[in-house]
């Protein structure tokens, strides 16, 4: 039987989580990393290692296992750090009953079943050094969309500023590209406002953030938008949908921006 052994780092910041693994042993040296938006935080901390390692075991599957030859077995080493992890996948998820973990444990199950023994090795050094390159690669994409974007402002007077995002970078939330720009912009001696469009197909869907909480832009765009489909109003946060394109939104914005500014 064969041996590879595997390192996963990764961490989570709400529901943002993100990991890189490394595989290694058999003449076999790759590595990956990526990262997912889940629908609500990840309290344990443990999906970033259970997305990591199930990466890492369809990478060795599909170029390592079928390349060579898929009657050869080998011997998955996998170094956990995390006790959770440990726990949970010493018992195959048993006693779990978050559907997401159990999907994600039953998933690395069926892989490990194709390629051969998954040995679990506990150990107390966490991987901060893959956790770090995952963690620096997702905020770099990160970087490089809000450069990419084109930005404007409302006004000296009213300081709301606008993002329109380039049509890549679809699979990171508004949301979290908008407190992005908040922080950003709070060195700058703040806004009152941000609001995020990204055109998805046959809609513009705009994300509105108001420090103060005020929906004056947003009810003003409301009014002038005839082709207006849904909208999603919190305390601070707005989620705008037309079916306009991009750039007929951006010249209702300024008229609407006018027309706020003059009242």
């Amino acid at each position: 039987m064969r041996k590879i052994k595997v390192r996963v780092g990764g961490g989570s910041s709400g529901k943002l989580v993100y990991w890189a693994y490394e595989i290694f042993g058999d003449g076999l040296q790759n590595q990956g990393w990526g990262f997912r938006f889940l629908q609500r935080r990840d309290k344990m901390k443990v999906m970033c290692h259970l997305y990591g390692l199930r990466s890492a075991l369809i990478d060795i599957y599909e170029n390592k296992v079928m390349a060579v030859d898929g009657r050869v077995q080998y011997l998955v080493k996998y170094y956990c750090g995390d006790e959770n992890v440990f726990k949970l996948l010493s018992k195959w998820g048993y006693g779990y009953r978050d559907p997401l973990i159990v999907e994600k444990v039953n998933s690395i199950k069926n892989l490990v079943n194709k390629i051969g023994l998954l040995d679990l090795v506990k150990t107390v050094e966490m991987e901060d050094r893959l956790k770090n390159i995952a963690a620096r690669r997702f905020y770099s994409i990160v970087k490089r969309i809000l450069e990419d974007s084109y930005t404007w402002e409302f006004s000296d007077k009213m300081r709301y500023v606008v993002y329109r995002l380039p049509k890549d970078g679809e699979d990171i939330p508004l949301e979290f590209l908008a407190r992005r720009i908040l922080e950003k912009e709070k060195k700058n001696g703040g806004v009152e406002g941000v609001a995020v469009l990204r055109e998805c197909g046959d809609v513009t869907r705009i994300l509105f953030y108001s420090v103060d909480g005020r929906k004056n832009v947003v009810t003003a765009l409301k009014k002038a938008d005839r082709s207006y489909k849904s909208c999603w109003m919190g305390t601070f946060k707005t989620l705008y949908v037309s079916g306009s394109p991009i750039e007929d939104v951006e010249e209702m914005l300024v008229e609407v921006a006018e027309n706020v500014q003059s009242k």
